[in-house]
């Protein structure tokens, strides 16, 4: 939790699940986000019902005081950080999606469904952690252990080098297993504090 922040003061904690702002049910990311920002712009205060890993449902206030303070949330990707939380993630598997014919990851043998277990000696247990460690090893040769159907496989892969917004970044061209990741439906929104 960032100490000193709204949220901290808030007494919000990882896990809360955001049910109602400022008395209107929340139904996904979407409402909080709209919510949050019209109560920063106007009097910088948001009354939130949450309810907390352990299914209790408590009462918390979000206060910015300060109008230059909530000035600077209404701008682009300031609001959560500001405020001191950002929304949950789901845990992506560390299983290929579709692998790209002809592409580095499909050159190695790698095939859809195949289960990363490292990368380089380090131990992966998400599908991001893959695409950061590829990411920062662009063109470099790695070797990828994995599982398919129950055996465990090891294998060289070199990773292309691509440029990306001005740098380099490394690709095996996979996509994450469809169907994985966010939930279609749910009720309320899960945040995190912010550590």
């Amino acid at each position: 939790m960032t100490a000193g922040s709204a949220a901290a003061a808030a007494g919000l904690h990882g896990g809360d699940e955001i049910r109602t702002l400022n008395g209107a049910t929340v139904s996904g990311q979407r409402d909080v986000v709209f919510g949050l920002l019209d109560a920063m712009s106007s009097r910088g205060e948001a009354d939130l019902s949450v309810r907390g890993s352990g299914g209790e449902v408590r009462s918390a206030k979000l206060s910015v005081p300060d109008a230059a303070q909530r000035r600077r949330l209404t701008e682009p990707a300031e609001l959560f950080r500001g405020l001191g939380f950002q929304f949950w993630t789901p845990p992506l598997p560390a299983v290929l999606g579709q692998v790209m014919p002809d592409g580095p990851a499909a050159r190695a043998g790698l095939q859809a469904g195949d289960n990363i277990v490292a990368i380089d000696g380090q131990p992966v247990h998400d599908f991001r952690e893959i695409v950061a460690l590829i990411s920062a090893h662009p063109g470099e040769r790695v070797t990828v252990d994995y599982r398919r159907r129950g055996i465990a496989h090891r294998v060289q892969l070199q990773i292309q080098s691509e440029q990306v917004a001005g740098k380099r970044v490394g690709r095996i061209h996979v996509t994450q297993p469809p169907g994985k990741g966010y939930p279609t439906a749910c009720c309320g929104t899960p945040i995190w504090a912010r550590r």
